[in-house]
């Protein structure tokens, strides 16, 4: 399936549109920077794995809060622990679901593997804990 072109006045008129439908929602803003101050935020832009204009609205919004940014690796580390830790919940659920299902028949006959199963999971929450302390203690250098 080919696609038919489209005519830059045709495209300009849409972005014009779609500027005027959203315009309450977004403001743009236009920064002029120095040759320097260019090189700056976009070394750090690069270092951090975000885009010049995603960066600077990072920096300016962590001055305005005196908070330092957080790195991404640090943002996606939590974002991982909390996907764990639903998926863990999740789990924990689902086991408890059967055993008041199966009633006391299914909780004898797996009551042995019990120990061993909240030990794998305090082991699993321990290494996760130690991951976003890790994550932490960088960020606080």
């Amino acid at each position: 399936m080919t696609q038919t072109p489209v005519s830059k006045s045709d495209r300009r008129e849409y972005y014009r549109e779609y500027r005027n439908r959203n315009k309450h929602k977004r403001k743009r803003v236009t920064v002029t920077l120095t040759i320097e101050e260019f090189g700056v935020f976009d070394r750090l832009a690069k270092t951090e794995h975000r885009s010049l204009p995603e960066q600077i609205k990072v920096l300016a919004l962590a001055e305005i809060s005196k908070t330092r940014p957080a790195p991404r690796e640090l943002v996606e580390t939590v974002n991982n622990t909390v996907r764990e830790l639903r998926r863990i919940g999740n789990n924990v659920n689902q086991l408890t679901k059967r055993v008041h299902a199966e009633s006391g028949l299914f909780f004898r006959k797996h009551l042995r593997y019990a120990p061993e199963l909240l030990r794998k999971t305090i082991d699993e929450l321990n290494r996760i804990e130690n991951t976003v302390r890790e994550s932490l203690n960088i960020f606080n250098k």
